[in-house]
């Protein structure tokens, strides 16, 4: 019987950037798996993701030579060189939770037109230690959760 769902595939616009496909991948890792999970699974679930990316590759008609991830060594070098973002953008999600909006808009939307790139990138940082420092003790029970501490 072929009435009912064979297949599901999900898609997530949410964030959408140029980047790595693997970025997504390792935020998605760190955020919905424990560290213990990663140290016993973590090849297959690199493998499955090969596996899917290459059949999704070739379903869109890209040539074989051109699928850089078929490649497991690809793969893993990839998520080698993507681990720190894959460790540090679910810090967003921590501090979020424990500021309110108008702190991260202060922070993100604040300086001026005039302010070059190096100065933004010190007001961003500096205002971000200040949302952990004025967090309280509860965003540190976020952080141990997260990257399992506790």
């Amino acid at each position: 019987d072929n009435s009912g769902c064979l297949e599901t595939k999900l898609f997530d616009f949410q964030m959408s950037r140029y980047g790595s496909p693997l970025l997504d991948f390792q935020q998605y890792l760190i955020q919905s798996t424990t560290p213990e999970f990663r140290k016993k699974h973590l090849h297959d679930c690199l493998s499955a993701y090969s596996a899917s990316f290459t059949s999704t590759c070739q379903l869109l008609g890209l040539p074989q030579e051109e699928i850089y991830f078929d490649d497991m060594k690809n793969v893993e070098e990839e998520f080698k060189r993507t681990y720190p973002y894959g460790f540090l953008f679910p810090l967003y999600f921590v501090i979020n939770r424990y500021t309110s909006q108008q702190e991260m808009s202060e922070i993100f939307e604040g300086g001026n037109e005039e302010e070059s790139e190096e100065e933004r990138k010190e007001r961003e940082v500096e205002g971000v230690l200040k949302l952990i420092e004025n967090s309280g003790d509860g965003i540190w029970t976020g952080f141990n959760i997260l990257y399992d501490l506790v």
